[in-house]
């Protein structure tokens, strides 16, 4: 088309990036003004407190904010209310066009002043929302999105004036034991620049002139009717702050200097057998009658499961008790109830999606299910919806939690993914359920080696930040630690779905010279055409040997299954001429291997030792 001049270059490549040596003056204009771009490019920063309190607290530490009504005429409103306006754009109902999709706007859709139908309206940035999903409630988390949101727009801003990003600040956010890394980005940010970003702190009025402005003239609903004005605070959380004192002096939360008091306490559960209860009435009388909210929701999402969301209770329905339990934990930052409640309200990450194709682009497979229970493996992009519809239909009904802990750990993974891609040296399919299971052991030897006593610290209570840090800790980690048996390293490599290098040219190896194939169980790896038609670090040999490994039941079973494969290899390469022509079935290799250990180490060897050996081939 190019060639036929059918198209022009600047149609393709509007921005110059990909011109040909006879257009190098119009690729040197270009250049010019994006490095004069560059150049200028200050992020401004706006400050909005939910309260007066808050506000009036926050100025007694030289932060100087505004409240939602003193930046009036501008209307602040959440990027939830972005997506809302743009699902108009588009529509037509004479060709039948619904318009823009509900997806999310990123920080540079939210860093730009918008004019709609006569109003000044800006957008907090995407991570700010708290209607969606609970990550936004960890502070110490935010912070660090913050950190990246910023080197974002810096790097990618494009436009003639200045972006501007407006942070609100809510009281459950603030007051913690971040409370000291807040107030060094604070500082930061008065002195006009962090981690590398020029910035500029000031009043939102101020910052209207320097900053782009967008037109949306697509709008044909009053903004009203799209939105409320100034919505930017849940009601909930607007009449809590009605009843109670957020700024308490006796408050457990909450102490005069701004601090948590202390680190959530070890969760305690009460003595109720939930795999016993189906009687609504009997839930419901346990939930009256407990005290945790833990063990309220986990009733609750009993009474999901086996009655549905649309349940009527004496309190309401199961959706609307878990909603009004659910904000209680926000408040609390209970974060097992919280990630239960998720669950039950079908809450989305934002940036699912991306994430998992970020995975899968880096020639990665997702494997969203629960440990023992049938898997669903991603190996293409999907849409929202079909993500959202796998986790619901496949998660939850096995491991509420779970649902949710799984959505964080994509949007970490898909992090990982451009800027820790060693991470994922040897990992071809990441099953997140035995991924969980690897977090959970890392937690109970980190806090066994700690000797602080009794393990009481459960995985789903970590708040998102911790399991972000625990999650690269797993990934990242080198497990030949003395501490660690040998059945903990194995069970530890087998979660991770990691092999060792080479490990797909030995398994061609042993390969030739098994003309019957190998087998695992009910699976059948033959010999060909996968020899003849593929080499080592081909995608489809080194899928099908992942899908021959899959079928180990246990994380510790597939690392044996690969150190076997390792040392079938060994054996075939120095006996060249030895040639199997039965299939090779590691199972019963691994077996037949355990009933030898047992008979010739059986009053010699460690009878722990032994018998994990034993348990792990069974």
């Amino acid at each position: 088309l190019i060639i036929g001049d059918f198209v022009n270059w600047a149609d393709l490549d509007p921005l110059g990036r990909h011109l040909p040596p006879s257009m190098t003056g119009y690729r040197r204009m270009l250049q010019d003004g994006q490095r004069a771009a560059e150049g200028n490019t200050i992020v401004q920063i706006s400050l909005v407190a939910e309260s007066s309190s808050l506000q009036a607290r926050l100025a007694t530490y030289g932060i100087a904010t505004q409240t939602v009504q003193q930046v009036e005429p501008i209307i602040v409103l959440p990027q939830s209310s972005l997506v809302q306006v743009f699902r108009e754009l588009g529509v037509n109902k004479n060709l039948s066009l619904s318009g823009r999709p509900a997806r999310p706007k990123g920080a540079l859709g939210t860093s730009v002043v918008y004019r709609i139908k006569g109003d000044v309206v800006v957008f907090t940035p995407l991570f700010l929302d708290q209607t969606d999903f609970y990550m936004s409630s960890d502070m110490n988390l935010l912070i660090e999105v913050i950190k990246d949101s910023l080197k974002f727009i810096y790097t990618n801003w494009n436009k003639p004036k200045r972006p501007l990003m407006v942070l609100l600040l809510r009281v459950s956010q603030v007051w913690g034991s971040h409370f000291e890394r807040l107030l060094e980005m604070m500082a930061a940010f008065k002195q006009g620049g962090w981690e590398g970003v020029p910035v500029q702190l000031g009043r939102l009025q101020q910052f209207i002139a320097s900053s782009s402005v967008e037109q949306l003239d697509f709008v044909q609903e009053d903004l009203g009717k799209l939105t409320p004005r100034n919505s930017v605070m849940p009601p909930t959380l607007l009449s809590r702050q009605s009843r109670v004192s957020v700024f308490n002096p006796r408050s457990s939360r909450v102490s005069h200097a701004g601090r948590s008091a202390s680190p959530p306490p070890p969760q305690i559960t009460e003595d109720i057998d939930f795999s016993k209860l189906y009687d609504p009435t009997e839930i419901m009388g346990h939930f009256e009658e407990c005290v945790l909210v833990i063990t309220k929701m986990q009733l609750l999402s009993r009474l999901f499961l086996s009655h549905g969301p649309g349940f009527q209770t004496p309190l309401g329905t199961v959706v609307e008790v878990v909603k009004s339990l659910y904000d209680r934990a926000l408040q609390e930052h209970d974060w097992h109830s919280i990630r239960i409640g998720a669950s039950l309200l079908s809450k989305t990450v934002d940036s699912l999606a991306p994430s998992i194709t970020l995975m899968v682009a880096v020639n990665r497979q997702v494997c969203l299910g629960v440990l023992g229970h049938t898997e669903h493996v991603i190996s293409e992009p999907l849409p929202p919806a079909e993500i959202q519809t796998v986790l619901f239909n496949s998660v939850r009904p096995h491991h509420v939690a779970d649902c949710s802990l799984q959505q964080e750990l994509v949007r970490y993974l898909g992090g990982f993914a451009t800027s820790e891609p060693a991470l994922f040296r040897g990992m071809q399919r990441i099953r997140l359920g035995w991924l969980t299971q690897a977090m959970a052991e890392e937690l109970k030897m980190s806090e066994t080696s700690a000797e602080t006593g009794p393990v009481t610290t459960n995985l789903y209570q970590l708040s998102p930040s911790a399991i972000k840090q625990l999650l690269f800790t797993v990934l990242s980690s080198r497990y030949e630690n003395a501490e660690r048996t040998w059945l903990q390293q194995r069970r530890r490599e087998g979660s991770l779905n990691r092999v060792p290098p080479h490990f797909y040219e030995k398994v061609l190896q042993v390969l030739l010279q098994s003309r019957g194939g190998l087998g695992l169980y009910k699976y059948h790896l033959p010999q060909e055409p996968l020899v003849q038609d593929n080499k080592p670090q081909d995608k489809s040999f080194i899928l099908c040997v992942e899908e021959l490994l899959s079928q180990a039941p246990r994380p510790e079973y597939r690392q044996l299954v690969v150190e076997l494969l390792i040392v079938l290899a060994a054996f075939f390469e120095r006996n060249n001429e030895v040639v199997v022509s039965e299939p090779i079935s590691l199972n019963e290799l691994l077996a037949e291997a355990a009933t030898l250990y047992t008979n010739e180490h059986l009053h010699t060897a460690d009878p722990a030792v032994s018998c994990s050996f034993v348990r792990t081939c069974a």
